[in-house]
């Protein structure tokens, strides 16, 4: 009889057991890395949207940088399968490496090391209405109207072709 109880709670830990780790262990079997497809960047001059594609629901992460060692880190833990992340406040003109990253659960894909290039900044729009307000012997106040470019930061002002200042207002 004594022998008989032993194994009944051999067996009921056994099954304690079985219904504890077989979810985790069927998981594991089953689980899915996500295949990544269709990568696409739509560059601006400071800003580039970096799209992709996953077969199943994961989150989405962009790692990117000027060098391949890609520093930066940009994701979003909502799950889909269209991704798109937006990178803000990068250089005109400059060279981007990037690598895109997408999990389900513990699983995760990587894309391959990639790179794209933002635009070169327009030229701004030319200022008008330029205007003497007031002179004197040394100095000379003038205005205009701005420039109605949004990245447009400061106004450099040539004399003869030589720069005699540079301010970051109209007047």
């Amino acid at each position: 009889m004594k022998h008989k109880k032993q194994v009944e709670k051999v067996i009921a830990l056994f099954l304690i057991e079985l219904l504890l780790f077989i979810p985790l262990y069927v998981s594991d079997v089953y689980a899915v890395k996500p295949t990544i497809s269709n990568i696409n960047v739509e560059e601006s001059y400071d800003s580039a949207i970096v799209k992709w594609q996953t077969d199943v629901e994961s989150n989405s992460f962009v790692d990117y940088g000027i060098t391949s060692s890609i520093p930066l880190s940009k994701s979003s833990s909502v799950l889909s399968r269209n991704h798109e992340l937006e990178l803000f406040e990068l250089s005109t003109g400059q060279k981007y490496y990037y690598q895109v990253r997408s999990c389900s659960g513990p699983d995760c894909r990587f894309s391959g090391l990639e790179d794209f290039k933002t635009l070169d900044a327009p030229a701004p729009s030319k200022i008008t209405d330029l205007k003497e307000v007031s002179k004197t012997t040394n100095t000379v106040l003038i205005e205009w109207d701005e420039s109605d470019s949004d990245y447009f930061g400061k106004y450099i002002i040539y004399r003869n072709d030589e720069k005699v200042g540079e301010v970051s207002t109209k007047s």
